[in-house]
């Protein structure tokens, strides 16, 4: 009787892992100040930041805005820089 009892509340919870996954409703937010991509060796091969308007105005790699104006910076592995603006 006993291991009846304890098979019972198994195979719910056996059942509960086969049922049909669905997205929920409400998209949830991802916030950070950052994001770095990695490579297998633990490298860092791409990274996004958000700076603050006091390193924007110094010329830093990134993301910017200043005013109503917003740019890209992108520089490569050698320093050339390229600068996107809308």
């Amino acid at each position: 009787m006993l291991t009846a009892l304890n098979l019972a509340p198994l195979l719910l919870t056996v059942a509960q892992q086969f049922r049909p996954a669905f997205a929920q409703g409400e998209l949830s937010v991802l916030r950070g100040r950052g994001l770095e991509i990695v490579d297998a060796q633990g490298r860092v091969r791409a990274s996004i930041q958000v700076l603050s308007p006091a390193k924007s105005q110094k010329g830093e790699e990134g993301l910017g805005a200043k005013g109503t104006t917003s740019s890209l910076k992108l520089r490569n592995e050698n320093g050339r820089e390229h600068v996107i603006t809308p």
